[in-house]
């Protein structure tokens, strides 16, 4: 597998993450994976399609060029 060399971590964000492994019984590269993993997950996650709209008003193109504009000058 590929390295990542990452330079000039800020020594507050390098105690952090020491913290953070040490919380989850990791070494310091298997908590930096960890995280990338989390985040990649989180991120490509499949969403819901939304449910149409069924309330009492109509939303037209008026009522969303409207809203977005409400109180601009």
């Amino acid at each position: 597998m590929p390295d990542i060399l990452i330079r000039n971590i800020p020594e507050a964000m390098k105690q952090k993450l020491k913290q953070r492994a040490e919380k989850h019984h990791r070494s310091v590269s298997k908590e930096i994976y960890a995280i990338l993993e989390e985040s990649i997950i989180h991120t490509h996650r499949v969403r819901e399609t939304p449910k149409p709209y069924k309330g009492k008003f109509k939303v037209t193109d008026k009522f969303i060029f409207d809203a977005k504009n409400a109180g601009r000058k």
